[in-house]
């Protein structure tokens, strides 16, 4: 007997079950759901099996269930039902493609009189795997951990004392691609030649193409390409460029990115020099020529000795992924954030600015805080997505210097504004009988004035520090936006000095707020752990715990980038925690200081339900 059970129109895997009078069915060695069809299989039935049969899909993605008209089984007296051999109803099919480390499961059942017992082996003889798993009576097998020793012809052979009958597929196996050899950035002099070669693992065995700045690349002239190598023989300067080589089968596909830089040497006197000098040291605007064995670091492009330094025009943002389908995903992304910040924070200022109970201290320092959010985010994150749209990841010099400017100042006025409605806090709760003559309107417009101006110099000091730095051909920056880390890191003159500024005078905007809050933050805790009634401890510690969680997610990623050791920065580790302060913090925040206040939910509620005068 086979009841059947259509899946619904869906997305997402699905799973089977049965329910039987109002009972989940159990299965054994009579009753199969196959989880490849949804259908109930009964071989042999009795009386104990009349009833309703129910199906039951549920959406594994979802956890949402729909459950299927009920099925009566009803057994008719007007015969006898004979033995007969085992027919297989249910079999995995001929071939059954299985990735590297992913658990397989084939499924096998038959009906018959007597009821057929299932065996499973392998057809080349050899035993099947010790780590696989037996399930329902032997109806499936299942192999945790495919490899591709565990490849090869299965058969699930269905036996009573009738006969016997045999179902066969062929597990094979396959992996995505992998790098097992990168291509890494390579900087030569003209004339010179280049060799790369890329490796990838993967089964199929992967194919390799070649991109120069996105544009796929051909054998011709000076060019030859053969799989994973690429050989580039008497370079000159149109060969400079981004490389990628590309390794895909039908399963996947990966990206290895590298630079070729050349070096323009036109003097006689120079030329010697360009095969054998790969680092070069800026001094006094001046480009001094050092011999060394890294071949790994920046040259400078230069037509003589003493020359002036040529400069980079512009920068290239490397962004968050090389991958174009990863890229489509982070757009999408990115801009939804961007838009709920804007949209989130407007709606924070509309609600204080509107609703006159809130014209107070603390919704002024917040209504502060979103305006800057705003800005904060539209620094970066715009350029970002324009650059994606355009397909071209430059930035110019100045554009890229305006940029940093920018970031820290707004960054900068972010931190000095939670120490301001850090102080709020502990006037309100320390202090409530003077608080009106504490924090006065004058006070406040005096803190979020020197809040702008002191976040200002801060940012001013490290631009014009920045601009005393000579950038050799090396412009790539491994982030999303222009930031003091890599900047510094690009430099190929010294930069101690702007380092020493980094931990001096750009601690000044994020520690010394820090400790206030600290400070304040210890006398709040200090005043409320003395109230007596626990509602009031409750009540004072709510006015709190948004300020609290937006300082410890603004804080704790500025100090683990700006302020751990330089060696211990990674790319992606300050990229991670860049987007964690710079978009997910500016869009949690009226998230955060809505959710818990009745006060501006109310704003909010009534600004929402406001209508525009022409409409009335």
């Amino acid at each position: 007997m086979v009841l059947l059970c259509g899946p619904p129109a869906h997305s997402g895997e699905l799973s089977y079950a049965w329910i039987f009078n109002e009972y989940p069915s159990y299965q054994d060695n009579r009753r199969f759901v196959s989880q490849e069809t949804g259908n109930l299989y009964i071989a042999k039935v009795e009386k104990s099996d009349v009833g309703n049969y129910t199906c039951v899909v549920t959406n594994t993605v979802t956890n949402q269930k729909v459950l299927g008209p009920p099925t009566p089984l009803i057994l008719r007296n007007d015969g006898v039902m004979g033995e007969y051999e085992p027919k297989i109803e249910v079999q995995f099919p001929e071939m059954v493609p299985t990735a590297k480390g992913t658990t397989v499961k084939l499924e096998c059942f038959a009906l018959g009189n007597p009821v057929p017992t299932i065996i499973w082996r392998r057809v080349d003889g050899k035993p099947i795997a010790t780590k696989a798993r037996k399930h329902k009576s032997n109806g499936i097998l299942e192999i945790p951990n495919f490899q591709q020793e565990d490849a090869g012809l299965y058969e699930c052979v269905a036996e009573n004392s009738r006969g016997k009958n045999v179902a066969k597929g062929q597990l094979t196996f396959y992996a995505q691609p992998s790098w097992s050899q990168k291509i890494n950035d390579i900087h030569v002099a003209i004339e010179e030649n280049v060799f790369w070669e890329c490796k990838a693992n993967g089964r199929p065995k992967p194919t390799y193409r070649w991109l120069k700045n996105g544009e796929p690349l051909l054998t011709r002239d000076r060019i030859h390409i053969e799989q994973g190598t690429l050989n580039i023989t008497i370079v000159n300067l149109s060969d400079a460029g981004m490389y990628q080589c590309v390794a895909e089968n039908k399963h996947g596909v990966i990206f290895s990115s590298a630079e070729l830089s050349v070096i323009a040497c036109s003097s006689d006197q120079i030329k010697p020099w360009c095969t054998e000098t790969q680092v070069v040291e800026v001094r006094d605007g001046q480009c001094a020529w050092e011999v060394s064995t890294n071949l790994l670091v920046t040259p400078c492009r230069m037509a003589e000795v003493g020359a002036n330094l040529t400069l980079v025009s512009e920068f290239l943002l490397l962004g968050l992924s090389e991958d174009p389908k990863q890229q489509q995903l982070l757009f999408i992304l990115f801009l939804s954030m961007y838009l709920v910040t804007q949209l989130g924070n407007l709606s924070i200022i509309l609600a204080i600015a509107t609703d006159i109970r809130l014209h107070t201290p603390m919704y002024f320092f917040l209504a502060n805080l979103a305006f800057v959010d705003i800005c904060f985010t539209s620094t970066t994150i715009p350029k970002m997505l324009a650059n994606h749209v355009s397909g071209h990841k430059g930035i110019p010099y100045a554009g890229c210097l305006a940029q940093m400017f920018f970031f820290i100042w707004f960054a900068g006025i972010d931190s000095f504004l939670l120490t301001a409605m850090a102080y709020d806090r502990y006037a309100a709760i320390c202090h409530p009988l003077h608080y009106a003559m504490s924090v006065t309107p004058q006070l406040c417009s005096l803190l979020v004035a020197a809040s702008w101006t002191a976040a200002f110099g801060n940012a001013l000091t490290h631009t014009v520090l920045l601009t005393r730095l000579s950038f050799c051909t090396h412009n790539r920056i491994p982030h999303f936006f222009c930031d003091l880390s890599p900047l510094l890191k690009l430099a190929c003159s010294d930069t101690f000095l702007n380092n020493a500024m980094v931990y001096t005078v750009g601690a000044l905007p994020t520690i010394t707020p820090f400790v206030g809050i600290l400070v304040s933050y210890t006398r709040i805790f200090a005043a409320v752990l003395r109230i007596p009634s626990t509602r009031g401890k409750r009540k004072a510690f709510s006015t709190c715990g948004s300020h609290l969680s937006v300082v410890s997610l603004f804080y704790g990623t500025i100090i683990g980038v700006y302020f751990s050791p330089m060696s211990s920065h990674t790319a992606q580790k300050d990229t991670v925690a860049a987007v964690m302060y710079t978009v997910v913090t500016p869009m949690l925040n009226p998230f955060i200081y809505s959710l818990r206040n009745s006060d501006i939910k109310g704003a909010l509620g009534a600004l929402i339900s406001r209508r525009p005068a022409f409409i009335q």
